[in-house]
C-alpha cells in the first residue's frame, strides 16, 4: 500500500513543526541556564567587591579617627555584611535555576534523540 503524496507532505510539516518547537524550547532553557550561571557567579563577586571596599573605608575611618571607636566600627562592617548577604541571595537561586535549566535541557535533548 502506497502512502498519499500529501499525507507524507503533512507528516513531514508536522515532524519540522515539532522540531522547531523543540529548538525553540532548548533555546530558551539554554538561555535561562546562561542567567543562572551569571547570578551564580556574578552576585559574589559584586558582593565580596562591595565587602571589600566598605571595609577599607571602614578601617580608613578608623585610621582618621584615631581611637577606635568600636560602634562606629561595628556599624560599619554591618553595612558591609548586608553586601556580602546580598550576593549570596543573588547566587543561590541563580544555581538552583541554572541546574533546574540544565536538567530541562537534558529532557529536551533527550526527546529530540527519542523522536
Amino acid at each position: 500500500m502506497e502512502i498519499p503524496a500529501w499525507l507524507s507532505i503533512a507528516f513531514v510539516a508536522m515532524i519540522r513543526e515539532t522540531m522547531s518547537d523543540l529548538e525553540q524550547q532548548e533555546q530558551k532553557w539554554r538561555r535561562w541556564r546562561l542567567a543562572g550561571v551569571c547570578a551564580a557567579i556574578g552576585g559574589p563577586l559584586l558582593g565580596m567587591t562591595a565587602t571589600v571596599t566598605g571595609m577599607m573605608n571602614a578601617f580608613d575611618r578608623l585610621g582618621t579617627t584615631g581611637k577606635g571607636d568600636p560602634s562606629h566600627l561595628s556599624k560599619a562592617i554591618g553595612e558591609v555584611l548586608v553586601f556580602a548577604f546580598a550576593g549570596f541571595v543573588v547566587a543561590v537561586p541563580g544555581v538552583i535555576g541554572a541546574i533546574v535549566a540544565a536538567m530541562k535541557l537534558r529532557e529536551l535533548r533527550a526527546t529530540k534523540h527519542r523522536d
